[in-house]
């Protein structure tokens, strides 16, 4: 079974050779997270490093896509071996708005992200959550942005 949440879009045959492109936000319009049919042209694969980012079907009729619900992955130094993960957090509950862009053709759509009911947590504890791993996440990121740019 798929491990996220499921996106299911169906393309017209006239329009494959164009990028795909889907956009996650919150319910405050920022942005989630961002995949695209096309490859990073720029990614080096290497040990310890960050993995690829998945990248959207365009075949004809039906596409599917899952999203692991988590923020964008951080970016890695090819010169550094991390035993770790690169992957962004979990989202928190919530509403969040999915859009899909082909050409001058968006099409957008609400989903909700139910809490567990297993789990014990309130909207307090995720609010907290999501704001100290975005600020960790935004300090690696400038850390490794920095060194990246030292190296080259």
């Amino acid at each position: 079974p798929a491990n996220g949440l499921v996106i299911y879009y169906q393309l017209p045959r006239s329009i494959l050779k164009e990028e795909i492109i889907i956009e996650i936000k919150d319910s405050d319009g920022n942005l989630v997270r961002k995949f695209s049919s096309k490859k990073a042209s720029d990614f080096k694969s290497y040990a310890g490093g960050p993995p690829t980012e998945p990248t959207l079907s365009s075949q004809n009729d039906l596409n599917r896509f899952v999203w692991d619900m988590r923020h964008a992955t951080m970016p890695g130094i090819p010169t550094a071996y991390i035993e770790g993960s690169y992957r962004g957090h979990k989202v928190s509950p919530g509403l969040y708005t999915i859009s899909l862009s082909q050409g001058s053709t968006t099409k957008t759509s609400e989903v909700e992200i139910k809490q567990n009911p297993l789990y014990p947590t309130d909207e307090a504890t995720y609010s907290e959550y999501h704001q100290f791993m975005s600020s960790m996440e935004i300090a690696l990121t400038e850390m490794h942005e920095t060194r990246r740019t030292a190296c080259n």
